[in-house]
């Protein structure tokens, strides 16, 4: 969820990146994608699905934001 918004993952890629932030913290903006903590390794996420709709990660992804899975 990113605040109030159900978000599915549409795209995204490994980048073989170690790191140490908590799973679900979004990261810096890397091209068209936005990296997001995944356990040990940063992914970066390109698209979304929104409300419906498909969106590019920037649109809702925010630095410093953190996803969680709702529970």
């Amino acid at each position: 969820m990113s605040g109030e918004k159900e978000i599915g993952v549409v795209k995204a890629r490994l980048t073989g990146e170690r790191c140490d932030s908590s799973s679900g913290t979004v990261g810096e903006v890397v091209g068209s994608g936005v990296k997001v903590a995944c356990g040990d390794e940063w992914i970066v996420v390109n698209k979304l699905k929104v409300e419906g709709r498909y969106v590019d990660s920037g649109e809702v992804l925010k630095p410093g934001s953190r996803l969680s899975n709702g529970r």
